[in-house]
């Protein structure tokens, strides 16, 4: 056998190395799309060579205008990528893997471990109602089916971000749909291809769910108590208003101020805000006149307060934040809540006061 023969490849080798470049390019070419729908999609780059935004990991002042989806880490990004390929290969709306991307990216904002969890008893309304966080009937057993299927044990999700998006007292909202979530969870798993696992949700009498196309519910009562803005419980103010918000101080109105402009250009609700200056208010209220207020061991409250007082206020704040209420268009909120134009009316009282 001469050398050349001993050297030059066979046509079967020949064949084998053509599939497996061709495997390959087709592997870039995939990506490479996936890449251009993430760009043009989350930050409107139409050129597939321009820089992806740089990623940021602390919410300051200087953001107001900025983008929640330069949150993402290296790795969800890739990970999204993929699921846009994804998407579109299966006839999917690319708009769940947007709000997919909305909601890992509000879980990157909010830091190391996510937001606190907000606990029955810690936040009510202003009419005096417990707010209890749960997810309606349909989420609760999805969220169920992908926390104990074999799919969570490998899945490239970051298993964070997943116990938070699962956990309702953690991220009462959510915008991806939760079916959508399962399939890609398990997409991007060892379990791929397999048949899906019949795993059903033990019945459970106390289990109490939101109503469909809420992520929360609301209480008269807890454990037989009423709220401390219950109006049996909370005391008319001097004007006869009966509203905590007045004792808030210029300067718990001014960061309040700051937050809802930063939450509001980045198209997330001011729900959880409104929670949070309410139940400021009734602890200055407790402080002015030492009337029923939010027990100060209460994690929210207890945080609340501290931001207030600390050199970095409105960062603090942000971190007591649960997940907010996410917008389709993540346009900014233009609808203003009553807790935000009651603030609005005090800072201009005080305007005029001084002029």
């Amino acid at each position: 056998m001469s050398i050349s023969a001993i050297i030059s490849p066979t046509s079967s080798e020949v064949q084998l190395s053509k599939s497996s470049a061709a495997s390959t390019s087709a592997q870039e070419s995939r990506v490479s799309r996936g890449h251009t729908l993430m760009l043009e999609r989350l930050w409107r780059i139409k050129d597939p060579s321009a820089p992806e935004p740089k990623i940021l990991s602390t919410v300051t002042t200087d953001m107001l205008s900025g983008n929640s989806f330069d949150f993402l880490s290296y790795s969800d990004r890739r990970l999204l990528e993929k699921a846009y390929t994804y998407a579109e290969d299966n006839n999917i709306d690319l708009e769940q893997v947007d709000l997919l991307a909305f909601d890992m990216a509000g879980y990157r904002m909010a830091g190391p471990g996510g937001h606190i969890p907000n606990k029955p008893g810690n936040s009510y309304t202003l009419d005096g109602k417990w707010i209890i966080n749960a997810f309606d009937e349909r989420d609760t057993k999805i969220a169920y089916q992908i926390k104990n299927g074999k799919a969570m044990l490998s899945t490239e999700f970051d298993r964070g971000f997943l116990n938070e998006a699962l956990d309702p007292e953690k991220a009462p909202t959510h915008g991806v749909d939760f079916a959508f979530l399962a399939k890609m969870v398990k997409e991007f798993s060892d379990q791929a291809g397999l048949p899906d696992e019949n795993l059903q949700m033990p019945d459970d009498p106390n289990r109490r769910y939101a109503e469909p196309g809420r992520g929360s519910y609301l209480v008269e009562t807890l454990n037989g108590k009423k709220p401390p803005t219950h109006p049996d419980n909370l005391g008319k103010n001097a004007d006869g208003s009966g509203d905590v918000l007045n004792y808030l101080t210029k300067q718990d109105r001014k960061k309040l101020l700051q937050a809802y402009q930063m939450l509001m250009s980045l198209g997330m609700s001011t729900d959880q805000l409104d929670q949070t200056a309410t139940s400021l208010g009734a602890v200055r209220m407790r402080e002015a006149t030492g009337q029923s207020a939010p027990a100060s061991s209460t994690s929210a409250t207890h945080k609340a307060t501290r931001a207030y007082s600390s050199q970095n206020g409105l960062t603090s704040l942000l971190d007591t934040l649960s997940p907010a209420n996410r917008q389709k268009n993540r346009q900014p909120v233009t609808q203003m809540s009553k807790v935000l134009e009651k603030l609005l009316m005090a800072e201009k009282a005080e305007q005029a006061g001084r002029a």
